[in-house]
């Protein structure tokens, strides 16, 4: 039987323009869930074993992630103890990567809004953010977290 060593399926969100202004850094993200490239995350930061990680953001969260403070950077899944699996859900266990503890998001840069999962008013509020373009028109509005 045959093992997975290496594989490229981890699918990146690439910034609208000028990527060498955007920038990532790395988090702890909660158990079992799946996060596609462009989820805008929250933090929790109510007290409990998950304070400080990260999750889908949703305006009525109230657990502190109801407040937008990045945009996941690839696909993964995170398994029962949180690691992090880079790949669409479904995905073998990449051996060549390994299941890593974090995962990268940005925290600034330029993104067009058709990429982004998640993405409202308050999301726009809490990054503040500006918003350029046309729906509809090219690849649509671009969200730019300064």
């Amino acid at each position: 039987m045959s093992a997975l060593i290496y594989s490229s399926n981890a699918s990146k969100l690439e910034p609208a323009f000028d990527p060498s202004e955007a920038r990532t850094m790395a988090g702890r993200f909660i158990a079992s869930t799946t996060f596609a490239k462009g989820t805008i995350i929250g933090q929790i930061t109510a007290a409990g074993a998950t304070q400080g990680q990260f999750k889908p953001y949703a305006s009525g969260n109230t657990d502190g992630s109801q407040v937008a403070v990045g945009i996941v950077t690839y696909d993964f899944v995170t398994d029962a103890n949180g690691n992090v699996i880079l790949g669409p859900a479904g995905s073998a266990a990449d051996l060549g990567r390994g299941n890593n503890p974090t995962a990268e998001f940005y925290y600034k840069g330029a993104f067009y809004q058709t990429e982004l999962t998640g993405l409202d008013a308050t999301a726009i509020s809490s990054f503040k953010a500006r918003e350029f373009g046309i729906t509809g028109v090219g690849n649509g509005k671009v969200l730019y977290i300064p």
